[in-house]
């Protein structure tokens, strides 16, 4: 593990504890199930990217929760917050409408310092969302789009 790593671990702990996140509603225990994914991408895909992931109670604060985003995680404040939901089925877009979605949704996204937040699944329109950050995310190598997607999902 990279020392970069372990330092943000450690930040994260910290905070953690500070802000007294909870696992479950039912459990007095701090949460320690935090910490890093790697989403397995396309084997053509040269780029990764680490994701990062906390498991809190249901009945966690909405500020807290921000506040451990900003403090934990270093995310800006947002200028504004989108929020992308449908279901898990296929989504049947043309190739047109798709395209211009995923244009609409980046670029609204980038250019007012947004976070985007999602159910956190593969499927569906949220699949779009995360086809639209990656392929808009290192389109221009030399301002690469950095918009934070929070997913939410159930813990199972």
């Amino acid at each position: 593990m990279s020392e970069d790593i372990v330092q943000q671990m450690r930040l994260i702990q910290e905070v953690v504890c500070e802000l007294n996140i909870h696992l479950s509603d039912n459990k007095p225990e701090i949460t320690d199930q935090y910490g890093y994914l790697k989403f397995d991408n396309s084997e053509s895909s040269s780029i990764t990217r680490l994701s990062q992931y906390i498991r809190l109670s249901l009945g966690t604060n909405a500020k807290t929760i921000v506040e451990f985003m900003q403090r934990a995680w270093r995310l800006p404040t947002p200028d504004l917050i989108i929020s992308v939901t449908g279901g898990g089925k296929q989504c049947n877009m043309s190739t047109h409408l798709r395209k211009t979605f995923q244009r609409g949704l980046v670029a609204a996204a980038a250019t007012t310092n947004a976070w985007l937040i999602t159910a956190g699944t593969n499927a569906g329109v949220i699949r779009e969302v995360g086809k639209a950050l990656h392929n808009y995310r290192y389109k221009n190598r030399k301002h690469a789009l950095d918009v934070p997607c929070i997913g939410i999902g159930s813990w199972k």
